[in-house]
């Protein structure tokens, strides 16, 4: 077997190759025809999986033969999935249900909770605090890559902007070193980009500042309004995107209509 030291090296792109026997992989992470013939009834297949230098290199059904000198690990059956990636996350507001319950888990309290809460995200390391908990989390259970809006950067208040962006950048940094890409969506309510060209100018600004951060934009419920408007609000928030080469992120489903 190989030793733990080593077995870490492989999985990190070190030199040392390393067999993972007996791990079980699901039928939909595997496209050779030939291995997903032999799923079980559950959808799974037993294979023998080989690393090197950080990359998988083989994909093999495990064969029970012992294999005499070369660094091996014994999964016993372990899953092996590819690593999660969370495309939508709220980690400056996140953990905070013991001091803000949503009673009734709606929209509409939600939103109210936040407010209420979110005088308490300036307090020195409250937003920090939680934002590494849940990246920890991430981390250990197996997330690689993260995206969060974050909530705040919109706010009046540009002392509460900056405290977000700045733990916003001291994770990002943190945890890229440790194997999570975290992305951030600093987000404004889509009617503002055009009708508030200036609060939404230094709002596009700010996001392009940093990096990693990507335009964002909630849209609410646009079945019924002006004709055009819609339209209007979506070109207002391109034209910025596009004049600070930032990437867009819309949250369309922020209503209760579905019809919209």
């Amino acid at each position: 077997m190989l030793p733990r030291k080593a077995a870490v090296d492989a999985l990190k792109g070190g030199e040392e190759t390393l067999v993972l026997r007996r791990v079980t992989v699901p039928l939909a992470c595997l496209t050779d025809e030939s291995l997903r013939a032999t799923a079980d009834a559950e959808g799974a297949v037993s294979c023998d999986v080989t690393l090197a230098g950080g990359t998988i290199t083989g994909v093999a059904i495990h064969d029970p033969t012992p294999l005499p000198g070369t660094g091996r690990l014994d999964a016993r059956g372990s899953m092996l999935w590819p690593a999660f990636v969370d495309a939508h996350t709220h980690l400056c507001k996140t953990h905070a249900v013991p001091r803000c319950r949503n009673p009734s888990g709606s929209i509409n309290d939600a939103l109210a909770c936040e407010v209420t809460d979110q005088p308490r995200w300036i307090e020195p390391g409250d937003v920090e605090r939680r934002m590494d908990f849940a990246l920890r989390s991430c981390l250990h259970h197996g997330t690689r890559a993260v995206r969060t809006h974050l909530d705040g950067t919109n706010a009046p208040d540009a002392a509460m902007r900056d405290r977000i962006y700045d733990v916003f950048d001291a994770k990002r940094t943190e945890y890229e070193s440790r194997g999570i890409v975290l992305q951030g969506v600093a987000n404004l309510y889509l009617p503002l980009y055009a009708d508030l060209p200036e609060m939404a100018a230094r709002h596009a600004a700010d996001a392009a500042s940093h990096a990693g951060v990507v335009l964002g934009a909630y849209c609410g419920d646009v079945s019924h309004g002006e004709p055009g408007a819609t339209d209007r609000h979506l070109d207002a928030l391109f034209a910025l995107a596009m004049q600070h080469r930032l990437d867009v992120d819309l949250h369309i489903d922020e209503n209760n209509n579905p019809d919209c």
